[in-house]
């Protein structure tokens, strides 16, 4: 099988690298581009790809990635360091706190979660710092570095990471870090990967049962508990919201999708996993019920490339291109020509060659060996020598994926 090398981009970075490398056009302008490269492609890429392609029509290379020097990780933190500096990408921003201090003077603190390949942290942003934060327009999905910062360990034995007078914090474009920061959905895990004892459990889903919220009394004061179902593709689970985080669920309805974050895996008296939202969690609706087609269509995946079968339609297909072998014109049976470009697709479970048509063809050839696609609607067959083939057809929609350097 062809050697795959996945190249590391999304539709910002190259946004950010064409207008970095070509002063004269506004984001405006760029826009009004990529979206008449989409027109010109009758709507078959998505931003990415469109993007890619002007960046390629306007000669810039959006995979050059100047030397940083090596950073701290998060796994490497351990309490009471100074000065020190994380790279991380943010996982959520709390909203900020104003407090009062001994001495009767005002200060503010917010929190954010940002991680990298080896874990999570809590980053805790003090007093002028918090302006340095919205300045920055620190938000979920942002590249920060944090500098200077210093570690305590928390009450229940976690590190944190403080930001306060002398520390910076500031955005990096992904371009411009050159060891891999894990995108995104990386961080979130499938509900059939959860174990008993893990406290920083992240992942997605679709609820699919609400139960109200209900107060009670312990020793320490009042409580609030409310309880959801939430499936993915792999399973289905409680979720238990704890006291003042049912503010942010008590709105949830079913049908919606949501994030959850830093949840503590536990077993009931049943036996059962559950995951607990608590002080330290969050939780985050990602798409809102109403208008949205059944669930099942967010659980529709790509079918694997080991196992596709002749004849088969309105697939859908992932992998990075392993070789392109680009256009040519070819005659057909009525006397007409139309251009038909070929492929290698490859994902963890095989290869298959692509044969794009018309207009799929003059897209999918362009696009160079190491990029991450998606197919939708396309068909397959047998080629020649026997092997299954796949190939596009008038509704197939091609999708640019971001995705990440592998070794």
């Amino acid at each position: 099988m062809t050697e795959k090398k996945e190249l590391s981009y999304d539709f910002e970075t190259i946004v950010k690298k064409i207008l970095d490398e070509r002063k004269d056009l506004t984001r405006e302008k760029l826009f009004e581009l990529i979206e008449k490269k989409r027109v010109e492609a009758k709507n078959l890429l998505n931003q990415e790809g469109a993007a890619f392609l002007v960046a390629s029509d306007l000669g810039v290379s959006i995979f050059e990635k100047p030397h940083l020097t090596t950073r701290m990780r998060i796994e490497d933190l351990i309490p009471n360091l100074n000065d020190v500096t994380i790279v991380g990408r943010v996982l959520t921003v709390y909203d900020s706190q104003e407090f009062t201090r001994p001495d009767g003077s005002k200060g503010k603190l917010q929190r954010m979660l940002i991680g990298d390949e080896t874990g999570i942290v809590e980053v805790y942003v003090w007093n002028e710092k918090v302006e340095e934060l919205a300045k920055e327009n620190v938000q979920v999905d942002s590249i920060v570095k944090v500098e200077h910062a210093y570690t305590r360990e928390s009450i229940d034995g976690r590190v944190e990471l403080h930001a306060g007078g002398r520390s910076k914090i500031s955005l990096l474009a992904s371009h411009l870090v050159e060891y891999e920061i894990p995108y995104y959905q990386d961080f979130f895990k499938k509900i059939g990967e959860m174990k008993k004892g893990v406290k920083d459990f992240n992942f997605t889903g679709v609820v699919t049962r609400v139960f109200p919220v209900k107060e009670f009394k312990r020793v320490s004061g009042e409580g609030k508990v409310q309880r959801l179902r939430v499936k993915d593709e792999t399973g289905e689970v409680n979720l238990v919201v704890w006291d003042n985080q049912t503010e942010e669920t008590k709105s949830i309805q079913v049908g919606d999708q949501i994030e959850v974050l830093r949840g503590t895996v536990k077993e009931n008296m049943i036996g059962e996993l559950e995951v607990h939202v608590g002080k330290r969690s969050k939780v985050r609706v990602v798409s809102k019920a109403e208008g949205k087609p059944e669930v099942e269509e967010f659980l529709v995946k790509p079918t694997p490339i080991s196992q596709i079968t002749p004849d088969r339609r309105n697939l859908v297909v992932e992998g990075i291109i392993t070789g392109n072998f680009g256009v040519r014109e070819v005659t057909l049976k009525d006397g007409s020509k139309v251009k038909v470009a070929e492929i290698l697709l490859s994902d963890d479970s095989g290869e298959i060659k692509v044969s794009a048509w018309r207009e799929h063809a003059d897209i999918l050839s362009r696009f160079p060996v190491g990029v991450k696609i998606r197919l939708k609607n396309v068909s397959s067959k047998v080629g020649f020598g026997g092997n299954t083939e796949i190939t596009t057809i008038s509704q197939t929609v091609i999708e640019v994926l971001p995705s990440k350097k592998t070794s």
